[in-house]
């Protein structure tokens, strides 16, 4: 099992392609995960791609503003291609559009079939989804292979929050659906997903909600009590103006059980307010969850990519088994706050995995394994995969 990675900042698609392939030796990757950032025509983009490794799968989305690898953090336009050579492992990838749970069933169903694993489980289900029902979708492919199956990946993003995201497979092009890649690999996987966040004084209760929008917290309306907890730093704030720049480093996070002796947290993200004072958020909450006010700061998440990978890479080490390669998921809203210190992050990771191939998209939501094991979706959060020689238990 080998994982190599290739960028390029060439100005259009066919350069941008041509420069990537230089970068692969030898036979084409059993599976490659594209990501982009800029005014890329994904279908072009993709079938290039196609035509350039024949034999390869492809699952993708677009990035927010940017990449980040073993390069450094990369603006756009950019291209990034992540490849796992893997001839004794299977692959499947699919990208289904439609209602989420059905659309990331058969999407799950198609991967597989492809991968040629037909009733086997796979070792990793990376997802990538338009953004808006991830917890539908995840809850789709639980009833397939059960609560425990291994799920990762980031929702699809763009640069202004526009609705001009785009997911990708080696089937189609598409701005709304659920892109599934099944993994069957020789080595093995390491999850971590966390935030850069601390817990407030301030929680309460949610006492009425819908999905992903929230009526009461203490039987009080939602963004009135949210506001309060912000010192009142959204009084000026209208019913439907979007509030996402305004909350980043002030989300709302539930409790997601403990680690290290550490509890950690599912973040929410608030997205905006109605006239009736329900508040919506990015991730969906249920009657009687308590809602936590999480506080972060630049130097925090600046600080949490590299710890997030040191948890995953904590299990590998007890393993003694060697690295290979690494995925990380990194939320956009966070990636606009830390904004010019961007590079830092990179710095951080890449001290923490020197010379290891890794590749990170940013994303409008993150999946993952929290410290309960419940795999789930949140916001403002770090998703990471490493893989490692050995085989899969």
């Amino acid at each position: 099992m080998k994982i190599s990675t290739a960028v390029s900042r060439q100005g259009d698609v066919e350069r941008q392609v041509r420069e990537v392939r230089q970068a692969f030796t030898g036979p084409n990757p059993d599976l490659i995960l594209v990501y982009y950032a800029g005014d890329q025509d994904a279908s072009v983009l993709m079938a290039t791609l196609i035509a350039t490794f024949p034999d390869s799968r492809f699952l993708g989305c677009r990035s927010a503003r940017g990449i980040m690898g073993p390069e450094g953090y990369l603006a756009g336009p950019v291209l990034g291609l992540w490849a796992m050579h893997d001839p004794e492992g299977c692959y499947g990838c699919s990208l289904v559009d439609g209602e989420p749970f059905q659309a990331a069933r058969q999407a799950v169903l198609n991967a597989i079939e492809q991968a040629g694993c037909n009733g086997e489980q796979p070792a990793l289900v990376w997802m990538h989804a338009s953004p808006g029902e991830e917890e539908q979708a995840m809850a789709g492919i639980q009833s397939l292979l059960g609560p425990d199956v291994a799920i990762a990946g980031g929702s699809a993003a763009d640069d202004q929050l526009d609705g001009s995201w785009r997911l990708m497979s080696g089937e189609r092009c598409a701005t709304q659906g659920v892109g599934i890649a099944v993994f069957y690999p020789t080595g093995r996987i390491h999850l971590s997903f966390s935030s850069g966040y601390l817990p407030s004084v301030h929680r309460g209760v949610v006492t009425a909600c819908e999905g992903r929008r929230v009526d009461q917290i203490d039987h009080q309306p939602a963004f009135e009590c949210y506001n309060r907890w912000l010192d009142n730093a959204l009084s000026d704030s209208q019913p439907g103006q979007e509030i996402l720049s305004r909350t980043s480093l002030r989300p709302l996070g539930r409790d997601a059980g403990r680690v290290h002796g550490l509890t950690c947290y599912k973040l929410s993200h608030p997205a905006g307010h109605d006239a009736n004072g329900s508040l919506t958020l990015f991730t969906e909450v249920s009657k009687g969850e308590t809602l936590i006010l999480m506080e972060g700061s630049l130097t925090r998440l600046k600080d949490r990519a590299s710890d997030v990978l040191n948890d995953a890479l904590r299990e590998l080490e007890a393993e003694h088994r060697t690295l290979v390669g690494g995925l990380v998921v990194f939320c956009a809203g966070c990636m606009m706050t830390i904004n010019e210190g961007m590079s830092e992050v990179a710095d951080s990771i890449n001290a923490a995995i020197p010379g290891i191939p890794y590749l990170t998209p940013f994303t409008y939501g993150e999946q993952g394994r929290l410290a309960n094991g419940q795999f789930a979706h949140g916001n403002l959060m770090i998703s990471t995969v490493l893989f490692s020689e050995g085989h899969h238990d």
